[in-house]
């Protein structure tokens, strides 16, 4: 069991036609510009999200060239793939901070997702449907 820094996110809630009331795991993450500055983005936590992805225009605004990064076509769960580059960005969370992966794609934008890579080996990451509650806890 982690016993490091305990960060707490309250899950969002989409309103949809079809499933009615749709709840999310969410959390607040900062990535690192190329200034030095810091810049703060809301992640759905997805588990079944092998890298963390973001768009090409938070790229830009980080102040990096999309395709600096290493070139990383991921499929995702309709079968099509999308281009991404994938850069080392310094990230934070809470107070924690450290390098993670995150590919940024190229194609339209979409939700940001927080995915496993350097992520979920450093946090016990707890989700709770019942509760609406997402905790972080840095493993020490």
């Amino acid at each position: 069991m982690a016993t490091g820094q305990r960060t707490h996110f309250t899950w969002a809630t989409n309103q949809g036609p079809i499933l009615g009331k749709v709840n999310k795991p969410i959390a607040t993450v900062a990535l690192k510009k190329s200034t030095g500055d810091w810049q703060t983005f809301i992640v759905l936590v997805d588990s079944g999200a092998t890298i963390s992805i973001f768009n090409r225009d938070d790229c830009d605004l980080l102040g990096y060239k999309l395709k600096n990064g290493q070139r990383l076509d991921i499929q995702g769960v309709t079968g099509h793939s999308i281009p991404c580059y994938v850069h080392s960005v310094e990230m934070r969370v809470g107070t924690e901070r450290f390098q993670t992966r995150v590919a940024f794609s190229d194609s339209e934008p979409h939700e940001l997702l927080l995915g496993r890579i350097d992520v979920f080996d450093r946090f016990e990451v707890d989700l709770r449907g019942k509760t609406l509650d997402t905790f972080l806890v840095s493993e020490i």
